[in-house]
């Protein structure tokens, strides 16, 4: 059976036989989708499948390029990194169904080209001059690798005009940065800490207090971190910000929004995904092995309400999958009741063309 057949009767048995996929929520003051807030403009429409599919400028993986590197980008010495960045790679490899490994630190001639300030006594980097580096190891290394990852504990802006940005990602240029330390609870007893230091002059708080393992004994830092890692990743298969269903892809306007989303892939993005991903693989797609190694690592990860999501999915979707009736795709105007009526009728949203 052709590889579009495959996918088409896989994704359909997720829209048709499972009730998992919960729609978009109506989104609140002040939300990303709110009336006013930049995704109102710029993501409302959506990306259906078929525009996915169209899109004139891209880069996907293939199956000489098929492994994604994380290059830790900080700059202090700390042991514990290498089991953080150990288990980042493996979620990274499960989640994606690609190869994943950890690239060397950065050197220290690379951390002297890095732009450093302070926002009040929070240190910074600036995202374009690792993005910049992390260029240049890609293109040194492309016999393999798909794309370079930054991850990092200290705090990004990506011009001098920002406040801060929690990461940013290049699709194009198969490269992307992230910073973790906004979701950890150092930073959220740090922070105000930090502004009654600035009130009577002393420095007393410091980045040095913490460490990649405080990420392994924080669960929902721990789950902040892989969510971020899923969705900007996401971004460099040049997955856009969904709207349809409650998705890992849906936008956010601060780490709460962020908090409220799943782990998981919704239907339409999962099929983008594995659009991709299937270039890279001579096997046949597999998206129930994909669920059961995802709820086995969050069950190790002590991450159970998202387990047992991919668990309670695999139970759901397990009867054999029906053929699929060929629905013409639905313009978008009113996400939540539209998706809602045709998750009644048991209908696929899209139609592999």
């Amino acid at each position: 059976m052709p590889r579009n057949q495959l996918l088409q009767r896989a994704t359909c048995q997720f829209h048709s036989q499972c009730s998992c996929f919960q729609p978009k929520t109506p989104p609140k003051p002040g939300d990303w989708l709110a009336d006013g807030m930049p995704g109102a403009r710029s993501d409302r429409r959506g990306q259906t499948y078929a525009a996915f599919s169209n899109l004139k400028r891209r880069r996907f993986p293939n199956r000489r390029q098929r492994t994604i590197a994380l290059c830790n980008v900080d700059e202090k010495e700390d042991d514990s990194a290498e089991s953080v960045m150990n288990l980042l790679c493996r979620f990274v490899s499960v989640y994606f169904g690609m190869l994943c490994r950890e690239a060397d630190p950065f050197s220290d001639s690379e951390r002297r080209k890095l732009h450093a300030r302070m926002n009040g006594t929070l240190p910074q980097y600036q995202t374009g001059p690792i993005e910049k580096l992390l260029k240049r190891r890609l293109r040194d290394d492309q016999k393999d690798t798909f794309a370079v990852v930054g991850v990092t504990l200290v705090d990004l802006y990506p011009n001098k005009d920002w406040n801060f940005v929690l990461g940013e990602a290049s699709p194009m240029e198969g490269v992307g940065v992230f910073s973790f330390v906004r979701f950890t609870r150092w930073f959220e007893q740090a922070w105000n800490a930090m502004f009654e230091e600035e009130q009577d002059g002393t420095t007393t708080t410091t980045t040095e207090d913490l460490k990649w393992t405080d990420m392994l004994r924080d669960a929902r830092a721990l789950r902040r971190a892989l969510q971020t890692l899923a969705h900007e990743i996401g971004h460099l298969f040049h997955l856009e910000h969904c709207i349809y269903y409650q998705c890992v892809m849906n936008g956010a306007n601060s780490v709460e929004e962020a908090d409220g989303a799943p782990m998981h892939l919704c239907p339409v993005c999962l099929r983008k995904l594995f659009h991709v991903v299937a270039k890279t693989q001579r096997e046949p797609l597999d998206i129930m092995g994909r669920y059961q190694r995802l709820a086995s690592f969050l069950e190790e990860c002590g991450l159970e309400d998202d387990a047992r999501w991919y668990r309670d999915a695999v139970q759901r979707c397990s009867a054999p999958v029906a053929e699929a009736n060929e629905v013409q795709p639905m313009e978008i105007d009113s996400p939540g009741e539209n998706i809602a009526v045709a998750m009644q009728q048991g209908l696929c949203l899209e139609t592999m063309k």
